[in-house]
């Protein structure tokens, strides 16, 4: 198993290699996916408030969205979940577009610092996807994260490895880029532990975020 792990200077971020080409695929077994739906929420800043979202963010993932690590018990948000319950954001949603604008998640967040008293947030809810993947082979895939972050993202999927061979028998449910893993074998560790795990276990019951989300285009 190859792994490369790299640090951005100031900005904690961490990337990891995982294909290893002289190991075939052996096995890849079951895959579930559960509803995913986009959410429209439409807040106001009010006279008199904080203004402020009251939510934590992971900007990892730079061109699809930021996603919501947690909801403040104070702020904007918070007060659209109470009259909003059916609506409500919920952590691990994703924000993908500002007042009908996407882009970067810098783009994002510009844009809900300009925004005027009313701000309208595009907000997808992920699926949760269990993958079993079992040694010998490699992931093929390039991870990133932070130690921060909402899980460990995929950055990218490589052309071999087990990954790849995944997706060809399961077209429908694929592993994409934007995807978060979030355990490994049942644990939900830090990002540094499950790049660990996802380094030396044979057998590897992954549990991870999809949100069916191509890189979108600015309008």
């Amino acid at each position: 198993m190859f792994l490369c792990c790299c640090t951005e200077a100031g900005n904690e971020h961490h990337q990891a290699l995982f294909n290893d080409p002289q190991f075939p695929y052996q096995d890849v077994v079951s895959a579930r996916r559960e509803l995913v739906r986009n959410i429209e929420v439409k807040v106001k800043y009010e006279k008199g408030s904080s203004g402020k979202l009251g939510v934590d963010l992971d900007a990892i993932d730079i061109h699809r969205g930021l996603v919501v690590k947690g909801v403040l018990p104070d702020g904007l948000i918070a007060e659209w979940n109470r009259a909003n319950p059916e609506n409500a954001i919920k952590p691990s949603d994703k924000i993908f577009a500002v007042n009908n604008q996407v882009g970067t998640v810098q783009d994002l967040e510009t844009h809900i610092v300009s925004s005027g008293p009313d701000l309208q947030l595009s907000v997808r809810r992920p699926q949760r996807i269990e993958v079993t993947l079992q040694r010998p082979g490699s992931l093929g895939l390039r991870l990133h994260f932070k130690k921060s972050s909402k899980g460990v993202l995929v950055s990218e999927v490589l052309a071999d490895g087990l990954a790849t061979d995944w997706n060809a028998k399961n077209p429908t449910r694929r592993i994409t880029a934007g995807d978060r893993i979030l355990e490994v074998n049942g644990e939900a560790l830090p990002p540094e532990d499950l790049i660990a795990k996802l380094a030396k276990e044979d057998v590897m019951v992954i549990h991870m975020l999809h949100y069916d989300q191509d890189v979108p285009k600015p309008v």
